[in-house]
Formats: C-alpha cells, structure tokens, sequence
C-alpha cells in the first residue's frame, strides 16, 4: 500500500521522492519512536497529568495543539483522518490526560490508542461509522428565561458526548449528528441546568432555564435594574438581591422588614430604610429609596406591597446601578420584582394558601415608669403649698381666690380656670366643708385607684393580627398568569380601634410568537380603619385617682373634667356647674371615657390602583423594543364624627350657649368633619434594547428610551358640618361672623366682662377658626420627561465597561438653561478576575470579580419651584361677607435645580471553595452638593431667608457581606450570612448661623465640618450642695469659661439665667445620633423536615439621650420625682422637683434649666444595641395526605419577634426607639420597649 504524509504535531514524515517507504523501514522507525517516547515517562506518571481546556467549535487539531502545549504528549495521525472529525466544544478544568482524550473521542469516528508519550490516532471499521450515521441527526430549538425573553451563549450539550453548540442571539440553537435516542444537557452561568431528551425529535421547541439557586443563597443570579436585566458577570454596579427563598424563610409583614439585615449598606434605624447614609437636608424629599415595581417608578410606599407577591427585591446602591433613575436616585433604588411572568416547558398551575397570626405583648404600666397614685397626690398637694407661699397667700386664701366663676374673669375669657378633684376637696377641708376623716377617707380610696391601670384594662385588649392569602399560579410555554388575593384583619391594642386590608392583584405574560409578546397587570388595594381620638388615647388624661367603674361595673361619672386642646383653651369648674345648673340652653359636663370613646370615632377609607402593560417586540438580530405603561389612582376618605353626645360637642355648644335660650348659635345635632385626597400618577416609557455576541469574544448590550411622567395631588380638606345628623343626613350652615361677633358677645359663661370696648373683646378668639369653617383645596401638578441611554461591552466574559446618561426635564427646575439640562450619567468596569490563566491554579477560586464605577444622581424637592407661589384665602370674622385675599407661600427660586450627589464605589465579589464562601466587599463615597437649605437673603427682596441650592454633605463608608452554607450532607444543612455596614457623614457647606446653643441642641441647626445629625450637650456640673434648702439639689449647667447658669444673691436667692445666655460654644459635641455602623447575622439550620433561623442585629457607634427628669412638670407624674433630691433625701443625683426651689423663682428660667438638664452631658449616653430580631422555627409535614388532596407541600411556622436586646445604654432602655426628638417632653419620657411579637404559619401548596 501507499502511503500518504503522516503528521506528529510538531513534526512531519513525507514519503521518500520516487517512490514508497518499504513498509519493514516505517515499522522499524516507528518502533524506535515508539521506544524512544516509552523511555522519556514514566507512564503512569504521565496519566496523572491535569489539563485544562475551553474550546467552542473547535477542530480536533486545534484541540490536539492545545493538549501539547498542556502535556509532552505527540499525536500521530493521518491528515484524511482529522478532516472527517465533528467539531469539539469542551469545558474542561483540571481533568486526567485520558479522561479528557474519552471525552475528545466519544461520538467521534476515529478512536485513539496511548503509546508511551504518542497518542496514535486512527478511524473506526466502516461499519462501525455506518451505524452512527444512521443513528444521528439534525436538532434545532429555542432558549428562554422564565420570563420569556430569548437565551443567548447557552451551552448545549450532547450528554455522552462532545457534540455541542451555543444557541445565538435570539436564544435559536441547531445541533448536528445527534443521536435520535440522545439526552441534551443544556447549562450556562448562573441558571440551572437542564435535561431534555431528543426522542427522535428534530424539533426541540421552546426550553426554559431557571436561575441558579445553591441552599437558598444566590449563587449566581440576573440583576434587575428595572431598565434592563443583566447577568451578574457583566454587572458593574453595587446592588444586593434579596429572592423568594429568603423571604420565605421567615415572616415577614412589611418590605421594611425584609431589608433589614439582608442588604448591606440598607439601615432601617428605627423603622426607616436608609441606602447608604442621608443625602438631602430637605424633610420634603426626605430619605426614603425609590421605588419601582415591575421595572416601572411608583407613588407607593415600601410598605403597602404584599410580600407574598414578591419574587425578588434588588437594592441598587451606586450611581452605576441607580442613575438611569435620574433625580429620583440619590437616595439609592429599591426594584421590586413581583411573582408570575414565569415560563415552563409544561403546562402547570399551583395553588398556594398562607394564613399567618401575629399576637403583639402589650406595655405593662410599670414601662411608663409613671409615679404612683398616692405620689402624685402628694406631689400635687405640696404644689398648692407652694404655689401660695409664692402668692404670699395662705392655701385656703390661694385656693379661694383662684377658683373663677361667671362674672369674675376680669379682661379675657381664659382666666376662668380649672379645678381638679384634690383641689376642691383640699380647699373644701380647708374651709371646714368636710372634716379631717373625710378629707383623710376620700385621699385613701383615691390612693387605691389608678386610672391608667383601669383604662389599660377596660381599653386595651391583646393586638391579634390575622392575615390569608390565596394565590394561583398558572403557566406554560407561551404563557404564566399569577393572581393573589389577601385580607388582612389587624387588630388594634385599643379595642374600639380596627383596621383591615384587602389587596387583589394579576400579572399575566403572553407570548403570541417569536417577535411578540405582552404584559398586563393591575393591583388594586383597599384600608379601612376606624380611629379614636389621640386625646383619648392618652393614659394621662385624667387625674389618675379617676375611677372609670364602680365594683359593681357600672360607670362613673366625673362631673366634668379638663382637656386641653379640645376647648380651644377654656375651662370649666364647680363655680361655673353651679351658676348654670337648671339653665335650658346648657348640656351636661358629665364625663366617662368608655362613652367618649365610642362617641367620638375617626373612620378612614383609602382605595389604591395599579395597573401596568408593557408590550415587547423582538425585532431580531439582538434587536428588542418595548412600550410600556402604568397608571395608578388612589383615594382617601375620612370622617370624623363627634356625636351629639360627645363631650367635645356638648363643650361647644354651651361655649357658645347665650341668655336666651332660643337663640343657640350651634345647632343640637353633632359635627362632621369630612376629608378626601385623590391622587393619580402616569408613566409612558418606549425603550429600544441590543443585545447582541460577536464570536465568543465579545458581547455589546445598549438601552435607549424615551419616559413620560406624571403626577397629580388634590386636596379638598375640611368640608364641615354643625347640627350633623348621621340618620337623616341634615346639617346646619354656619359662619363664623355670627359666632364671632354674636355668638361670642352673647356668651353666657365666657363674656360677662362688662364695659369692655369692642377691641378687646374682639381680642379674646372663642370664635371657631376658619379652617373648621371652610373648605381649602389645592392642587399639585408635577410632570417629568426624561431621554436615557445605558450601554455596556463584554470582552471574552473577562472584562466588562458599562455607560449610562439620562437628562431630565420637570416643571420643578429652574428657568435658567445652565441648570435645566444638566446630565445625569455613569460609567463602570468590571474585572472577573478567576476567568484569568493564571487563576487556574487556584482551583478553589470559583468568582473573584473587580467592579469600580463613578457617577452622578440626583433629587429634586416637590415643594419649592422657580415661580411665585400664592394661596387664596377667605376672612370671614369681621364682616358678614367672606372676604378673600391672598398670602404668599413660597418665593420665587429661578436658579432652583435638582440636588446632585457624586458617587465613587469600589468593590469585590468572591466565591470560593465550590460555593462554601461568599460575599462582597464594597466602599464607597458620595458627595452631595446643591443641596436645598436656608439662607439669608436681602430685605429688598421680601424675604429673610429663601431655600435655595446652598448646602453640601459628603457620606463615606464600606460594606462587608460573608455567606456560608459550611456544613451539609443528607440530613444537615447549616449556613451563616454576615452583613456589615459603615457610614459617615459630613457636612461640608450650609449657610446656617448658629448663634445661641439652643440652635444646636434644640433646633438642629446644620454646622460646617459636623455630621447631619450630630449631637450637642450642655456641660453638666453635677447638683449644688452644701447650702441651704433652697440653695442645693440645683442642677449646674456651666458655660466654657466655666461660669454657671444659677447663681446665689447675697441673701442666698437663686437666681436663673434664660438659655438665650449660652452661646453654641458653651456645648460640647457628643457624636452623631444616626448609627455609624449596622450589621447582622443570619443563622439558618436545616435537619431532615426542620428549619430553624434567626437574625441578630447590631446599630452602633452613635449617640443618644436617655431619659431624665423634666423637674419643671408640676404634675408629678414622673417616677423620678420620688428618685430625686429632697431634704431628706440629700445623697441624690437628681435634681430636686419645683416644690423644693424658692416660691419666686421664675417659671420660664427653670422651664429652661430643665431642658438644659435634659440635653446635658449627663444623660447623654452610647447607643449602641444587639437586638435579636427574630427567630423562627419551620416544620416540612411528610407527603402522607391522600393523592386526591393534591397538596403538594404543606409547611407550619413558629416565629417570635424582637425577644431579647442588649442595650450599651443600660438594661432598663430600648435604645432602639428611645426619642431623639428636640421637645423636652420626649426625650424625658421612657419609650416603651420594643413589643414582642409571636406568629404561627401555615403554607399549603396545591
């Protein structure tokens, strides 16, 4: 025989000229070589050899040239040989030299045999090849997601085999010589893999993959910007992703909830999220993220979604990943992906019922850390005492000469007073009306009361919520349609309080061909609530020796009591019962809470619409257009009626009650108060999408798109009605000249000042304000028209460089063009650095991605505007006709602009070791400038102080993110995940000008160089001592030069210095008051059916007040009165209560001493806490319910939320919820504690 070139990789043999090689020379030198190639290895050394190989398509040669580069390995073969090889793509790392050459061979029709260091490569008999052939075909087919949408680069396999190809960019693949009985293994990063089998099918059709999911934790899964999706490997933004899985591990009411500690850099510090640290003075704007749902912005809150319609929520941190959102961003964007939408490769419908119950633990009393009944009767008789040493006067004298009647008011109305219970009987034993034993028998059965037990008792019940939740599920190939249905019943811990919900939605997607698809949806909400009034919700309402009931349950009834804010200032007291007792035109002043709560009830109604489309158009060659759109309406009802019988209407009308009568100005009936908002919004977004591989080298994605918004606000607030019958539906009109100027004249009790000109009884306001009069509407219009464009290029999956720019226009700006088309733009890259050669030997390196990005977002304040702003209002007091006239509400600001925020970030994303660890590491800083502040303007323009684009604030900070699921086998599933967030903040321009201490440490004035929130304290000195009575138990607060607020005459009088005496300099800076640092530890474990996980939470490195005596407070209700300093009780640090200073000293001043008291070093303590927030434990029930049933899975969950908190501030103090407010009253009021929570779950799948 002839034979033809014989090639060795590396070299060639060619026969000689002339004619052919002999055949005993060819086997000579072979067998040399061959023995030769034998000597130079060992040969099992050899097989031991590791290879790593990455060919798409490739020639079996070009496979041949890679293994020698790999390997001392030569191939002998004969060229006629390779050309009939089918073409090899292998995916390969770390693999045994034969294991990798069966892998090579298998489906091939040649075969290979290992001589010593030669692989000698030859073609099968012919029959053998002749069965393959028969046996092989052509297949083709589509590759989607779950929502439809095309596949591309997705890996399809022959299994067995190295037959493979990659589907395109429309998700279309075609696979050559496939065997008819083959199975097909079609896999790609980050989805699952999957198996189809070929069955002598040419025609695959439509195959769907799932995202990859390992243990609940994602892997590696598509980031969702709401614009476009994107692969994590080609994502250069920092985001977190928070799926299905983990917000089915625990319960969870609210998406608040659900954020906290499972995004990092997310702070939800007393129940507000925070991306990444404040970045807006303005309380307009506020802090709260954007949101989109379903890819589109919505008006909505985080918390009136459904969690059980939630499939994913992606936080999206940087500028890189939020400015395509424009000035809507800087506060970072929260993207809700709800359920369905979903594809399958076969017709499926589930059926889902969820019913959860919450039961709240209600405050004990002993948590209001409120005095005793007998101590604030001691307290408040030692305050009569004193009040009349501070007269000069006796008690009996002080006590008869306060108490007003009809007649004796002198110049204003307000001078009739009140008179509590103890003050009558005090002065009724005083003047020898009831003896010593009845005066001592009635303080000792009031000892033994305690209304703000009673009411707890009577009032109060158990908060139960309940919730129930149905969902269908319903999908296939060309279409998936999700509806839910959820009621809501949440019991209130006032049991003449309700509220409820209930929440409907559908999301259907339709896929009608290849090039087009659509999605609708609509989501409709309804709250029904039904209020008290605050008033009556206060447990100091009454003194609290009221009884509410007798012993045998039946009421008892205050002849009339005192509170404030429901007369408008006036009271009542026996002198007044007494003149008008058997007067017609009067109503009882009778009182009894359990009648007052039921007459007075506020009912809400707030009703909620969503509805989207969204239609997409594949228009090929990468090439996808979509149209979308959504409208959202909701509206707001409220009623507040104060029946006939309320005491707040019976108040009314005998506030206005005259002489005659016959001549009633408020009409017998009751009042209702009526209020409706309405709001709708409107986006329309067109978007043109590519996306599109060049080879295997390069991947290049686009967006561009046009977007419309709109939104609407109106406002007819106050539509009041007198004489109101709930039954027949009539009212009374009233205007307030009549009451003012007839009504208030003619008052019985309030206006028999006689000889007063006119001027001064027009100065005396009884009259009923306008605002409770007429109607006020407003309206807001704000429309927004944004052009964006993202793109983004992918050189060999290894390197990654992302663009965006958007400009927005808003009726919002400015009219200056330097300021009204200013960009908002990004860009960032990304390296995924274990792709690399040289990783490849860091086989336990499974991700180490680089990403690095610099942008610019922005904000924009809804409540200030380029153009003067006027309200119209009407004055009906001094004239019969209303008279309008108009006020100015806003200046004009035509250099207004959006507040715009530079943000730099640097990070990494790692797995390693197969998965086992994970996480992230990012740092980053923003910069936020033009922020709106005041400032001080020239008096020629009008104003003092106009907001405008004055300040700027930067925040820095890293995040941290470990997850490990470190132990697993059959039976055990154990996995951590560590969340850990640092943010500070730095104000870097305002044009405030703090120039009294009570600018920093009350009304939170901005300074240079300072956090937002920091905190200032007065320098606390401790307590005089060493003096006389009066002289020690006074608080020293001290200026920095060391002179103090009180000083002592030579006589020994105290005397007090007004706050407006210390300067911001007197202060010392404690801190920031917001947490520098958040973080949290997940802890899930799985054995067989269990499930058991819980979260711990840490805020620290701020600051806080804790609560403190308010020693001003006549009242006495504190407990720390019986804590403080005292005669006999000289060894206290607290200080003394008003009993115990001199009866001259000025009201104002120690008003002001105590708030200095307050806010002082002293009671200024770390806010640092670990707070487990929640642990729950979960039960798989076994599959042993009847097939008929056809439930699929049934789980049961236990829950307790919020048992146990450490607290750096000390055992007794939630520092969680504990008051930062400016008022005095809040901070030294103890907040109760965090309420503990237990849930019970059941989840049944049909």
């Amino acid at each position: 025989m002839k034979l033809k070139d014989i090639s060795v990789v590396g070299w060639k043999l060619a026969p000689p000229i002339g004619g052919a090689l002999p055949k005993t020379k060819l086997a000579m030198k072979l067998t040399a070589v061959f023995l030769l190639s034998g000597t130079l290895l060992v040969h099992a050394n050899a097989f031991s050899q590791k290879v790593s190989l990455h060919q798409k398509n490739s020639s079996l040669k070009t496979v041949f040239d890679a293994l020698k580069k790999q390997t001392k390995y030569q191939f002998f073969y004969e060229p006629e040989v390779l050309n009939k090889a089918i073409p090899i793509s292998l995916h390969i790392k770390d693999s045994e030299f034969k294991e990798v050459l069966d892998e090579c061979f298998r489906g091939q029709p040649m075969s290979y045999s290992i001589i010593g260091n030669t692989v000698v490569v030859k073609l099968k008999p012919k029959a053998e090849q002749r069965n393959a052939i028969i046996q092989e075909m052509v297949v083709s087919g589509r590759t989607v997601n779950t929502k439809g949408e095309p596949l591309s680069g997705i890996t399809i396999l022959e299994k067995g085999t190295r037959n493979a190809t990659a589907s395109d960019d429309n998700g279309h693949f075609t696979l050559k010589k496939v065997k008819v009985d083959a199975t097909l293994l079609f896999s790609s990063v980050g989805m699952l893999s999957k198996e189809v089998g070929v069955n002598n099918n040419q025609n695959m059709g439509t195959i769907t993959l799932e995202p990859k999911v390992i243990l609940g934790e994602e892997i590696i899964i598509e980031v969702n910007t709401g614009y476009q999706t994107l692969s994590r490997e080609r994502s250069t933004g920092a985001y977190d992703i928070i799926d299905k899985s983990k917000i089915e591990k625990r319960i969870f009411t609210n998406v608040t909830e659900i954020l906290e500690g499972q995004a990092a850099g997310v702070s939800a510090y007393k129940g507000a999220p925070v991306v990444r640290g404040i970045s807006t003075f303005s309380s307009n704007i506020g802090n709260d993220p954007l949101l989109v749902i379903d890819g589109l912005p919505t008006e909505r809150n985080l918390d009136d979604i459904n969690v059980t319609d939630i499939e994913t929520i992606t936080v999206l941190k940087d500028a890189a990943a939020s400015s395509i959102y424009g000035v809507r961003a800087a506060n970072g964007v929260v993207v809700i992906t709800t359920k369905g939408g979903n594809l399958t490769d076969q017709n499926k419908t589930a059926v889902q019922f969820t019913s959860d119950w919450r039961r709240i633990e209600n405050p004990s009393l002993a948590d209001y850390h409120y005095a005793s009944t007998k101590g604030i009767i001691d307290y408040q008789l030692a305050t009569y005492k004193r009040n009349a040493d501070k007269a000069n006067q006796s008690e009996l004298d002080y006590l008869t000469n306060n108490l007003k009647g009809i007649g004796q008011a002198g110049s204003t109305s307000n001078s009739i007073n009140y008179y509590s219970p103890l003050q009558m009987t005090r002065l009724q034993y005083l003047n020898a009306e009831i003896s010593k034993k009845d005066y001592d028998n009635a303080l000792s059965e009031w000892a033994k009361n305690d209304y703000r037990q009673e009411y707890m008792d009577l009032a109060w019940q158990t908060p139960f919520r309940q919730s129930y939740n149905l969902s269908i599920n319903s999908s296939g190939k060309s279409q998936s349609t999700f509806a839910s249905l959820n009621y809501i019943k949440d019991g209130q811990q006032n049991r003449f309080e309700k509220n409820q919900y209930i929440k409907g939605y559908i999301k259907s997607t339709q896929v009608l061909n290849e090039w087009f698809s659509f999605d609708i949806g609509s989501d409709i909400q309804y709250n029904g609530r039904q209020n008290i009034s605050s008033v009556y919700g206060n447990l100091n309402l009454l003194e609290p020796y009221t009884a509410i009931l007798d012993e045998n349950g039946d009421k008892i009834y205050r002849d009339y009591v005192d509170i404030i804010g429901m007369q408008g200032g006036l009271h009542v007291n026996p002198k007044i019962l007494s003149a008008i007792n058997g007067q017609p035109q009067f109503e009882s002043y009778r009182f009894n809470i359990l009648d007052e709560l039921k007459d007075n009830q506020t009912n809400q109604n707030n009703y909620t619409i969503r509805s989207f489309a969204r239609l997409n158009f594949n228009l090929g060659k990468g090439f996808r257009f979509s149209t979308s759109g959504e409208y959202e309406f909701g509206k707001a009802n409220m009623e507040e009626f104060r029946s006939r019988d309320s005491y707040f209407y019976r108040f009314l009308r005998n506030k206005f009650a005259t002489k005659d009568p016959a001549n009633s100005i408020i009409p017998i009936g009751g009042r209702m108060q009526m209020e409706e908002t309405s709001r709708n919004s409107w986006v329309w977004r067109n978007q043109l999408d590519y996306n599109r591989s060049f080879g295997n080298d390069h991947q290049v994605t686009a967006t561009g798109g046009l977007e419309l918004r709109e939104i609407n606000i109106n406002i007819p607030t106050n539509a009041l009605y007198y004489g109101y019958d709930p039954i027949a539906l009539t009212y009374t009109q009233l205007n307030n000249y009549d009451i003012y100027h007839v009504g208030y004249r003619n008052s019985y009790i309030y206006n028999n000042a006689t000889g007063l000109p006119d001027a001064v009884l027009d100065g005396n306001n009884i009259k009923i304000a306008d605002s409770d009069m007429y109607p006020s509407l407003s309206a807001v219009k704000n429309r927004y028209v944004g052009l964006y464009a993202v793109s983004g290029y992918t050189y060999k999956g290894k390197y990654s460089a992302t663009g965006s720019v958007r400009v927005d226009q808003t009726n919002l700006f400015g009219t200056d063009p330097k300021y009204r088309y200013r960009s908002l733009w990004s860009a960032g890259l990304k390296w995924n650095i274990a792709k690399e050669g040289f990783m490849h030997a860091l086989n336990w390196v499974d991700i180490l991605d680089f990403r690095a990005s610099y942008g610019l977002t922005g904000n924009v304040d809804q409540t200030t505007t380029p153009f003067l702003v006027a309200s119209l209002s009407n004055q009906s007091s001094y004239t019969a006709q209303s008279i309008p006239y108009a006020s100015i509400s806003s200046a004009p600001n035509p250099m207004l602009r959006w507040e715009k925020t530079t943000s730099y970030n640097v990070g990494f994303d790692y797995s390693l070791l197969k998965g086992k660890l994970s996480g992230k590491l990012d740092l980053y800083y923003k910069n936020s400038e033009d922020l709106l502040g005041s400032k001080e303007v020239h008096f020629t323009s009008g104003y003092t102080t106009q907001r405008v684009n004055s300040g700027a604030m930067r925040n820095t900070g890293f995040e941290i993110t470990v997850g490990s699921p470190w132990f697993k086998n059959k039976e055990w599933v154990v996995s951590s995940t560590l969340l850990f967030a640092y943010n500070k903040n730095k104000i870097t321009k305002t044009y405030y000008n703090p120039t009294q201490a009570s600018h920093l440490a009350i009304s939170g004035y901005l300074v240079n160089g300072m956090p937002y929130d920091a905190l200032y304290a007065y320098r606390y000195g401790g307590i005089t001592s060493g003096g006389t009575e009066y002289q020690n138990g006074v608080p020293i607060i001290e200026r920095a030069d060391g002179t103090t607020m009180h000083h002592f005459q030579e006589d020994g009088t105290l005397l007090l210095d007004g706050s407006s005496s210390m300067s911001p300099q007197d202060l010392t800076y404690m801190g920031t008051k917001t947490p520098l640092v958040n973080a949290s530890l997940i802890q899930n474990i799985r054995y067989k059916n269990f499930e058991l996980s819980a979260m711990f939470l840490y805020y620290g490195g701020h600051k806080m007040y804790r609560p403190s005596f308010a020693f001003n407070s006549t009242d006495g209700n504190e407990d720390w009165v019986a804590k403080s300093w005292t005669p006999e009780n000289t060894s206290s640090t607290v200080p003394k209560a008003p009993i115990y200073y001199e009866p001259n000293i000025s009201v104002v001043n120690l008003g002001s001493l105590a708030g200095m008291y307050i806010r002082s070093t002293e009671n200024v303590v770390k806010g640092d806490f670990i707070r487990l927030r929640n642990i729950s434990l979960s039960y798989h029930l076994p599959q042993v319910f009847p097939h008929s049933l056809k439930i699929e899975r049934v789980k049961i969950t236990g829950q307790i939320n919020n048992p146990w908190i450490w607290s750096a501030a000390g055992k007794s103090i939630d520092a969680e919820i504990q008051s930062s407010a400016s008022n005095t009253a809040s901070l030294s009021n103890w907040a109760l504690p965090t309420a503990k929570s237990y849930f019970i779950r059941l989840d049944i799948i049909f």
